[in-house]
């Protein structure tokens, strides 16, 4: 099994060039894979002819940027879905919540919680601590108790509901 690529950075050395075959054997990738990144935007160094060279730091800056890029930043109560490929609920009565018994750091024990897309409805998974789960339980409560109020027609009028008359 291939090891992660962020623990392979660390071996490229700030200060040093590389070559696409060297950057190959050191991040245990393709090399079709670094010509990849080449024609992505990753710099070379300046006036280099075949092969290319690339600066160490300019690897480093290319490839963190890749992974900052790819990632969904997600509210306290939402999952990511692979299927829809964006940030999604579940509803409250599909949310499966799992304690693993783990502990994660000083920040409690580990928590999966599962739901169904609202969307595609393909399952969605979120790994947590338990500080989380109460968040995502605050998160939830006020969602249900919002959209129970919002649809009930006889809504005080001096509320932002809309259901007033």
């Amino acid at each position: 099994m291939r090891k992660s690529l962020s623990r392979n950075i660390r071996r490229i050395k700030d200060k040093s060039s590389y070559s696409t075959g060297e950057i190959a054997k050191l991040l245990q990738v393709h090399s079709r894979t670094v010509q990849t990144w080449y024609k992505t935007g990753m710099k070379t160094i300046d006036g280099s002819q075949k092969p290319l060279l690339y600066m160490g730091a300019d690897i480093k800056h290319f490839l963190a940027g890749q992974q900052r890029r790819g990632r969904t930043p997600l509210g306290v109560s939402q999952f990511f879905c692979l299927r829809c490929k964006k940030a999604t609920t579940s509803e409250p009565s599909k949310i499966d919540i799992t304690f693993t018994g783990k502990s994660i750091g000083r920040s409690g024990e580990s928590v999966n919680i599962t739901g169904n897309c609202r969307i595609c409805q393909s399952r969605v998974t979120r790994f947590t601590t338990s500080n989380g789960v109460e968040a995502l339980l605050d998160a939830m409560m006020n969602e249900t108790c919002n959209s129970r109020l919002t649809g009930y027609e006889y809504a005080a009028s001096n509320t932002d509901l809309g259901g007033g008359h």
